[in-house]
């Protein structure tokens, strides 16, 4: 029923009428909702489009389709151009399968594990402080809210997925299905020992993991197995 695909150039006309008519009819419910609605709503052509796909740092453009028809999509940039850094961003939902979990099922955790496979560090999202839908959404995947910003996010599952120390865990838990997060709007970091950090916590039915993350200078501080 829902199929994800990668971007082509047989998708451009379905792309450009689905972002415009976002734009258009759904301006609230779109990535550019903290934006106040302007005037003259800005359209997105097809040339651009394809400008933006044919860009060196472009990862790609992955759409969820149900019976052929786009319904939601996500965009993936190299930030710096040097594999360390990926951005998630141009976020969009039709109204129609917002509030379901249809974009979170079938859309960003597929592209998250897509992204883990590769050698990238970290994950970046940027939202708004407001974003009551996709901020809950991305905590659940490992995102962390950065302190001083509105709102930039990070993600280090990637580094902490490769790190030796973690392999024995996670070759027996599923990272996402056992990552614990607490429902919050805020800020992500705690202090440990008088470090400022983040906090990566997993559960499963025998054994947990604990890992921190010094986010100002992006690397592991400690990893901690436990039994429950």
């Amino acid at each position: 029923m829902f199929k994800l695909c990668p971007f082509n150039a047989q998708d451009v006309p379905a792309l450009v009428e689905f972002i415009n008519d976002l734009r258009q009819n759904h301006w609230s419910l779109t990535a550019l909702a903290y934006l106040r609605q302007p005037a003259e709503i800005p359209m997105t052509k097809a040339e651009e489009l394809l400008h933006a796909e044919q860009q060196p740092n472009r990862i790609g453009t992955f759409l969820l389709k149900k019976n052929g028809r786009i319904i939601s999509m996500l965009q993936l940039d190299d930030k710096y151009g040097d594999g360390k850094v990926a951005v998630f961003f141009g976020v969009e939902t039709h109204p129609d399968f917002q509030r379901r979990g249809t974009f979170w099922r079938h859309l960003l955790k597929p592209c998250l594990r897509e992204i883990c496979t590769m050698n990238f560090e970290r994950l970046e999202a940027i939202t708004w402080a407001f974003n009551r839908k996709g901020i809950p959404l991305y905590k659940r995947i490992g995102f962390r809210a950065v302190p001083g910003t509105s709102l930039v996010m990070e993600n280090y599952l990637p580094l902490i997925l490769k790190h030796p120390n973690t392999q024995a865990y996670f070759s027996r838990h599923d990272y996402i299905r056992t990552l614990q997060n607490k429902r919050s709007y805020g800020y992500d970091n705690i202090t440990n020992h008088g470090l400022d950090v983040f906090d990566y916590q997993w559960l499963a039915k025998t054994e947990g993991l604990a890992v921190h993350i010094n986010w100002q200078n992006k690397r592991i501080i400690s990893i901690n197995h436990h039994k429950i």
